[in-house]
């Protein structure tokens, strides 16, 4: 191993074949050296791990997603110098987001291939969810890697605090504030991580035919990602097939459902609320039902019956006035709860389309509970201020028994 500075950025080299693994990260790339060690000694592959500008044993200052392209236009004349013939490009949260602007910059040059993992696709989507703040998320990220040099212990900090007050959301992001490189890749998602909907949009909208979905149903961290995708297994070959995707479900362990973009939103059926409504109900005379969400244990039930699985749901309402927060859990057949999704009905909207999911049926019929709060419950404080949601409907598509 060499440890060399490329433009200030501390730089660990693992010389060997003409192929090169590449980690840029936040997260400190003297982790990733046992890693390394092991992917060259045991196949022969060139690893290349950098500290991004500002953290660790790198240079500057530390700025988010400031530094990335021209240090990635500053890494590629190193790249190009060791003549290398191919290059795989990986990362996780953040990671992934550097992987994908240095294949953008590479791909021209370099033959690339992209492994991202739960990835963060820009600045916006990293701390607000449709225009909606992420306030667990940004508290995180700004002790994880956000504010020094190394990560610290999470705590809440007055310069935390005073930025949280101060934030403001921005326009609504467009597809061309993410970047796309004509690469190779696999996207690799959890369906307990908050960006899960974005590795979809990534899959539909990339513009290389070779291209890999794997949807787990892991959170952020993605432990136990081997359980899923054998990683080690695909260092030999480093194949990427064309347009597959591998969608575990979310209630069966280990059985996939990989037809998903084929049926989705292909077979819907509407569902009209009746006597499913859960707690602070009102009747009113067209046979909807109003819900004074105040508390978070205002809940609707739904049944659906004669579907094989369920991969889309729509929810229609009275135009709300106010920001309103939701869960998505499946009822397994003990009656216990399994968290799905969470979602936001915005302000001034009267239709929503929930985040995707997947759910089998293994009872006579597929039960979920949609809990609604005026505040994005568990980590966001609660709001005290009563605000209602008249629901008319839902739309579900799946496919049929």
């Amino acid at each position: 191993m060499d440890k060399i500075f490329i433009v200030g950025l501390q730089t660990f080299i693992f010389k060997g074949n003409d192929t090169c693994f590449i980690v840029r990260t936040p997260y400190d790339a003297s982790k990733y050296i046992n890693w390394a060690e092991k992917l060259n000694s045991d196949y022969g592959y060139s690893v290349l791990l950098q500290d991004v500008r500002g953290r660790y044993g790198s240079f500057g200052e530390w700025v988010p997603y400031e530094n990335e392209k021209k240090d990635s236009v500053r890494l590629l004349r190193y790249l190009r110098s060791q003549n290398f013939s191919n290059i795989v490009i990986i990362g996780s949260s953040y990671e992934a987001y550097c992987a994908r602007i240095l294949a953008f910059e590479t791909q021209n040059s370099i033959p690339t291939k992209l492994l991202i993992r739960v990835g963060v696709r820009n600045q916006v989507e990293a701390v607000f969810n449709d225009g909606v703040f992420r306030l667990g998320d940004f508290v995180w990220w700004k002790n994880i890697h956000g504010t020094g040099k190394k990560s610290s212990p999470i705590i809440v900090t007055s310069r935390i605090i005073k930025e949280i007050e101060t934030r403001v959301a921005p326009p609504k992001i467009k597809d061309l504030d993410v970047v796309f490189p004509k690469v190779p890749v696999i996207i690799i998602a959890g369906w307990k991580d908050g960006y899960c909907k974005y590795a979809f949009d990534d899959y539909k909208q990339w513009l290389h035919v070779q291209k890999q979905l794997i949807v787990t149903p892991l959170d952020h961290d993605l432990k136990n990602i081997g359980r899923y995708f054998n990683e080690v297994e695909w260092y030999k070959g480093l194949q990427i097939k064309k347009g597959f995707s591998k969608i575990y479900f979310q209630n069966v362990k280990d059985e996939v459902y990989e037809s998903f973009f084929l049926d989705n939103d292909k077979q819907f059926e509407k569902l009209n609320f009746s006597s499913c409504i859960g707690n602070n109900t009102t009747n009113i005379n067209n046979g909807s039902k109003v819900l004074g969400i105040f508390l978070d244990n205002n809940f609707i039930n739904l049944e659906i019956k004669d579907f094989q699985y369920l991969n889309s749901l729509k929810l229609f309402y009275k135009t709300i006035d106010e920001d309103i927060f939701g869960e998505i859990f499946y009822l397994n057949k003990d009656n216990e709860s399994i968290l799905l999704s969470e979602f936001i009905l915005n302000k001034g909207s009267n239709s929503t389309e929930f985040p995707p999911i997947s759910i089998k049926k293994i009872n006579q019929s597929i039960l979920l509970k949609i809990i609604f709060s005026n505040n994005m419950f568990p980590r966001y404080p609660k709001k005290e201020k009563l605000v209602h949601l008249q629901l008319e409907g839902v739309l579900y598509g799946g496919k049929h028994c």
